[in-house]
């Protein structure tokens, strides 16, 4: 299993860029996914199609460390899982989701999403956000 991070301090548009993946993701592969609400607009879109060898696993709930451990034990056997890291909640935890992302692929992306602070290019960063985690799955060929 490929293992994509998204992490970020809280309200820098995480969840955003993953809600934008994962449309732009069903778009180019004529995949509905199953969509899991996870509460306070968070979920977990499935991608799955055996015929295209498609199973992809696209989460925005990820504020807590043991978030992630259950979406990478849950989604163990499917090609790639993107995620959300809350760093708010990381206080006395240094580096330690990282760790933790690493017993579930050695070789794990992080990707850093920092706050837009100009409201007017909030939406742009995002889709730039959103546009560079699907170029890395499209390297990693997990379609």
């Amino acid at each position: 299993m490929k293992l994509i991070v998204l992490a970020g301090k809280e309200h820098c548009g995480k969840t955003q860029c993953l809600n934008k993946l994962a449309c732009k993701i069903e778009k180019e592969t004529y995949i509905n996914p199953s969509k899991i609400s996870k509460g306070n607009n968070d979920w977990e879109y499935i991608f799955f199609n055996e015929g295209k060898k498609i199973k992809l696993v696209i989460s925005t709930w990820g504020d807590y460390p043991w978030l992630l451990k259950e979406c990478c034990e849950k989604y163990h056997d499917y090609d790639a899982v993107v995620c959300a890291c809350n760093l708010k909640f990381m206080r006395g935890r240094i580096y330690k989701p990282f760790e933790d992302a690493m017993k579930f692929d050695l070789y794990a992306t992080i990707v850093m999403k920092a706050e837009e602070e100009d409201i007017d290019k909030q939406e742009i960063a995002n889709e730039q956000c959103s546009n560079y985690l699907l170029s890395l799955i499209k390297h990693f060929r997990i379609f």
